[in-house]
């Protein structure tokens, strides 16, 4: 457990691992995006909102049943600013408004089980790794690693299954790598999508949706939405979209019908967008300051939760968690200011 700790407390520069798990989307170059049909000037985007609390806080994913959100805070460590900062995994449940620290270490993107009980997360160190751990901090366990029953490292982007049972995941360095199941244990890792990153599940646990690399395009670095079967059969391209080289984080709405994604908005930041099920009908929901990113669709499928990065300096930022309705694109804050 010695050794699991060390990994937590590995302090490596928040931007850079920031940007690797979300595909650097804020060290690419950025530019207006051309592919969809989409005219600000007719987008009825939300222009009035209500402030944020000061508490930094991204990555948010829900619980199965809405009531609960795991999320990351970053602060610092044993409340000294010169002890560096730790991204921690978080829960907040949203009907007693409590919302407190599960575990400590650099931890990114948590996922809550389906049931409730675990939650899964990836280190923010290299080689990063993936653990899963109690709602109450305890049972700390290691899913990938040296540690763990299987050798696997730079892993990230975990997501357990619709019906718990196994955990979809993303090797994103090394040889070889792609889109992976494993069992909740770490056992039997296979790769299913070579070279594919950022999965999700479909609510019937069938199919999956991920980002890979458009070998029918051209132009380098350029990424596009696929799915596949469960087993990686049956590759399809969804998007044709331009400049796509940070498009990231497809997430599927609980009903299966709706996609939600990060990619480029006007003026050259990353915004959240949706899409049909086929790839058609694409509409970007958001449109501010800085760069919004990690969708998660609430389970009524009615708003999404998502980070927003503000970068005022290369030492200061903001990082918080918004709601935003998908059809008035009203947006909220998670923890709004009193």
């Amino acid at each position: 457990m010695a050794n699991h700790r060390v990994i937590f407390l590995k302090s490596l520069a928040d931007t850079m691992q920031e940007h690797l798990t979300y595909l650097l989307f804020l060290i690419l170059p950025l530019y207006f995006l051309s592919s969809c049909d989409l005219n600000s000037n007719e987008i009825p985007y939300d222009t009035d909102i209500p402030e944020s609390e000061e508490f930094d806080a991204f990555f948010g994913a829900w619980g199965k049943l809405g009531n609960k959100i795991v999320f990351i805070h970053d602060e610092p460590l044993d409340g000294t600013a010169d002890a560096g900062k730790l991204d921690q995994v978080w829960i907040y449940d949203l009907q007693t408004q409590e919302r407190r620290k599960v575990i400590g270490g650099r931890a990114y993107a948590p996922k809550l089980h389906p049931d409730g009980d675990w939650i899964i997360f990836h280190t923010n160190s290299f080689p990063q790794y993936l653990y899963k751990v109690r709602l109450d901090g305890t049972g700390l366990t290691p899913l990938s690693g040296n540690s763990s029953p299987n050798d696997l490292e730079y892993t990230t982007d975990a997501r357990f299954s619709p019906n718990g049972q196994e955990i979809l995941f993303t090797i994103f360095a090394g040889t070889p790598r792609g889109i992976a199941l494993m069992d909740t244990t770490g056992t039997d890792p296979e790769i299913i999508v070579p070279v594919g990153i950022t999965g999700d599940w479909f609510p019937d646990g069938q199919q999956v949706i991920y980002v890979n690399w458009d070998t029918t395009s051209a132009i380098s670095m350029q990424r596009q939405i696929y799915t596949a079967n469960r087993d990686g059969s049956n590759q399809t391209k969804l998007t044709n979209l331009e400049e796509s080289n940070i498009i990231a984080g497809p997430a599927v709405a609980p009903d299966g019908i709706q996609i939600a994604f990060s990619h480029l908005g006007e003026g050259g930041r990353s915004e959240i967008f949706i899409m049909d099920r086929d790839g058609s009908n694409i509409r970007q929901l958001t449109q501010g300051e800085g760069d919004a990113y990690a969708p998660e669709w609430h389970p009524d499928g009615q708003k999404i939760l998502f980070s927003r990065r503000i970068d005022f300096s290369s030492t200061e930022r903001s990082r918080r968690l918004w709601l935003v309705d998908v059809e008035t694109l009203q947006v909220t804050p998670l923890f709004p200011k009193d």
